[in-house]
């Protein structure tokens, strides 16, 4: 994580009354979505551009996220399924 964004995300989990939700993917890869992701990681795994992508435009209105920081890798959970269970 680079320094300015620790800042920025330590700021807004200890001084912010906003609803944030905070999404922290594993490295990026240019290839098709799966439509699986894995948001317990316990290893390191790429995260393709479009599930990532996917994730962001789902949790925007998920109130089970909110307050959380979300660790993302590829994985075999339906996304939906996935941000259910944060």
């Amino acid at each position: 994580m680079g320094c300015l964004q620790y800042f920025a995300d330590e700021w807004l989990i200890n001084n912010s009354k906003l609803d944030y939700t905070i999404l922290a993917p594993a490295t990026l890869e240019e290839k098709a979505g799966t439509g699986k992701v894995n948001f317990k990681p316990e290893k390191f795994a790429a995260n393709p551009i479009p599930d990532v992508a996917a994730v962001l435009a789902q949790i925007l209105d998920k109130k089970n996220t909110y307050g959380k920081v979300i660790n993302m890798t590829g994985g075999e959970t339906p996304i939906s399924e996935a941000i259910a269970e944060v």
